[in-house]
């Protein structure tokens, strides 16, 4: 709900006994969005609006300025699009209510994609919605506001999209969801891009109750198991009919998690192998789960709030079974008039529950804070106190222009970043307790205040922090003849990533948040770079054309680096496929880091075939690595070539599977408490004591797999 500058959320769950639905509203946060074309002059007009296709569209004025209002804090995206040009979006994250920032997009000029979407005999695909999403991290949808449908003969046209690597999506509910192979655009448009749908999978059955008698309108979700709940399958849902009959088409081909939930009981979790059958219909879910938690929700004082919003979340540091995380967090409630709630439907074990007065988010989640409680508790109280306030200024020490950082925020704890204004911050809706506080800037180093205290109710004043200006980086860009290079981006970071299109909409704006330096080169190829921290760092140059330099690094210290030169390789490319057992492995990462090249490398993703594409690798050698990501854990398979500029590589990779099993037992020194830690599994010898050794280790693909350890 929102209402000018005033926004809020709720998850609500509707039954036949549900009293109303009461959003509770604070203040939100706004964004001041200026969109430019490519020479950087602004675009009237052009329409913006928060990520998603449902959000109001504010559009440009004569100066390209729209602003948007009433947005929930924390990570943003903004879309912009105009005629005549590629659709764009940026993210930035403004983590406090009341805040404010400001972002600028630059809208590319578009080339037309058309093709068609067959099934897998051939056939079109009618009203099938077909989207692009860039190649970058597999989340960025391309295509702009308007919904790209295939036509009786199954095709499709988006109007424009900008020059990079991008791969389209095409979905219709009946087959599975598909990819394209990657699509590079340069400078022209592209025809007859053949989407191929398998058929999809189909989930159907019915819900009872204990008795075996059909319950209607039952809520029942689907997700993928294991790494396939995050990375292979969208989350489904479906709501049975009178007669206690579900059913759900489409689905991806894969091993499914069904539940079913209704006001007082919801069902075992049950998994549905689909990855070898086309569709299972006789699936029957049970409502037996009747597992209660109940208390009551006050504030500081003792006093009961009503109509709060309360979630039960898996303990698993208190011993809950990791099964069925993926469906973890569903089940949440209202507190009544009095405080009082009643969470049911729970399966026996021990949960974290969460009380919010508005839809809680992912940070507010999970194993850190909470009450802990366990199935069959009916006194929990839950102590909601007051939320606190952070406010001060913070100024660069030494600084000839009256210290004021141009770009830097605040991160308190693990909340979003918010961005100061004129150096200036109020950080609001704190949870009371203890905080490192950080501060991140493009002209200072980064600074952390530790164990800041927040009191419920209370404004905590900062005052005036100071922050050192960080060290000064000079250098120049050169390819391999020697020839100086104009407009190379360089980035100073620990860790430095690049993918098929880093598009710098949606890269500049966190860079800048999160601190990392970067600039571009001028005519003469040289560059300047303030605010380098003290500590070991890395700096690497690219250009989108000519190439990208090894990471150099830079070493600790006070005093200034000496200046660096840092030469573009050419780019190549690397295309292949991941396997495991010999089956393809699909949406694992791919990344290739020069051999010896420093804490850096380009990455990509399989797609459903696992076949993957990194479109721009630097020439000479590199380690390619894929990494499969399950539930807090991942395996790892690499291998090595060489890469000539101007020509492709195939490298296929096998992801190897042991018959070892090894125990590990991590204890904690006497007088101190492990609750969580990472298990790293390496091969030969290595002796690593730093954590700059092990990621050093990590990009030159000597870790075979990673486990995460709570407890």
């Amino acid at each position: 709900a929102t209402n000018g500058d005033l926004v809020g959320s709720l998850e609500f769950n509707l039954t036949a006994k549900s009293g109303p639905a009461v959003i509770h509203v604070t203040a939100g946060v706004s964004v001041e969005v200026t969109v430019v074309d490519q020479p950087g002059k602004p675009i009237a007009g052009a329409s913006v609006h928060e990520g998603g296709e449902e959000e109001p569209v504010v559009v440009t004025d004569a100066k390209g300025t729209a602003k948007l209002k009433g947005i929930k804090p924390g990570w943003i995206a903004i879309d912009a699009s105009a005629p005549g040009y590629a659709p764009s979006k940026t993210v930035t994250t403004i983590g406090s209510s009341g805040g404010s920032g400001t972002v600028q997009l630059t809208l590319r000029k578009g080339y037309a994609v058309a093709g068609k979407v067959v099934d897998d005999a051939g056939k079109p695909v009618v009203s099938a919605k077909v989207s692009a999403v860039a190649e970058s991290w597999g989340t960025n949808d391309e295509s702009g506001d308007a919904d790209v449908i295939t036509n009786a003969r199954g095709e499709f046209q988006i109007p424009a999209l900008s020059a990079g690597t991008h791969r389209l999506a095409a979905i219709d509910g009946e087959h599975a969801p598909a990819w394209s192979t990657p699509l590079t655009i340069k400078d022209a448009p592209i025809t007859g891009v053949v989407i191929t749908m398998k058929a999809g999978g189909v989930l159907a059955g019915k819900v009872t109750d204990a008795a075996g008698k059909p319950v209607g309108f039952a809520s029942v979700q689907v997700v993928g198991k294991g790494e396939d709940g995050w990375q292979n399958m969208t989350p489904r849902h479906a709501t049975t009919d009178k007669l206690g009959a579900f059913e759900l088409r489409g689905l991806a081909r894969v091993t499914l998690q069904a539940r079913a939930e209704l006001e007082t009981a919801a069902s075992k979790i049950l998994e549905v192998d689909l990855s070898e059958k086309l569709a299972v219909t006789d699936v029957t879910l049970v409502l037996d789960v009747s597992g209660q938690i109940s208390g009551i929700v006050v504030d500081d004082a003792g006093a009961p709030i009503p109509e709060i919003q309360v979630n039960a979340f898996p303990d698993v540091l208190g011993g809950a079974s990791m099964d069925g995380l993926a469906l973890a967090g569903l089940t949440a409630t209202t507190t009544d008039g009095g405080g009082a709630f009643v969470i049911s439907g729970l399966p026996d074990g021990a949960y974290r529950l969460h009380a919010s007065r508005g839809r809680a988010g992912w940070s507010d989640w999970g194993q850190g804070g909470g009450t802990s409680a366990k199935t069959g508790d009916t006194a929990v109280k839950i102590v909601l106190p007051a939320p606190g306030v952070l406010t001060g200024k913070v100024l660069i020490a030494g600084s000839s222009e009256g210290g004021i950082p141009t770009i830097a925020s605040v991160q308190v704890g693990q909340k979003p970043p918010t961005p100061l204004i004129k150096g200036e911050f109020t950080v609001r809706d704190l949870t009371p307790g203890n905080y490192d506080v950080t501060f991140r800037g493009i002209e200072f180093t980064e600074t952390t205040k530790r164990d800041i205290k927040i009191e419920a109710g209370k404004t905590l004043n900062l005052g005036t922090v100071s922050v050192t200006r960080g060290r000064r980086l000079t250098g120049k860009v050169v390819d391999s003849t020697g020839q100086v290079i104009a407009g190379a981006k360089i980035r100073v970071a620990e860790m430095l990533f690049s993918s098929n299109d880093d598009d710098s909409n949606r890269n500049e704006g966190l860079e800048g948040l999160y601190g990392i330096r970067s600039t571009a080169t001028d005519q003469a190829g040289e560059f300047v770079i303030i605010g380098v921290p003290k500590k070991a760092t890395s700096v690497l140059a690219d250009h989108p054309d000519l190439g990208r330099s090894d990471a150099m690094p830079i070493a600790a210290g006070n005093d200034d680096p000496p200046p660096l030169t840092l030469t573009l390789r050419g780019y190549g490319s690397i295309t292949g496929k991941v396997t495991m057992k010999g089956k393809p492995v699909p949406k694992v990462a791919v990344s290739a880091a020069a051999t010896g090249g420093g804490a850096a490398a380009a990455f990509a993703q399989s797609d459903d075939e696992g076949v993957y594409t990194i479109t721009k690798v630097p020439e000479g050698p590199q380690v390619v690595q894929a990494m499969k990501t399950g539930m807090m854990e991942m395996k790892t398979g690499k291998t090595t070539t060489t890469v000539t500029a101007g020509k492709q590589a195939t490298v296929n990779i096998e992801i190897p599977v042991g018959e070892v099993a090894l125990t590990v037992t991590i204890k904690a020194l006497p007088n101190h408490k492990v609750d969580a830690a990472q298990v790293f599994l390496f091969a030969g010898t290595v002796a690593i004591s730093t954590g700059k050794q092990l990621t050093d280790n990590m990009f030159q693909g000597a870790a075979q797999g990673m486990k995460l350890w709570l407890g």
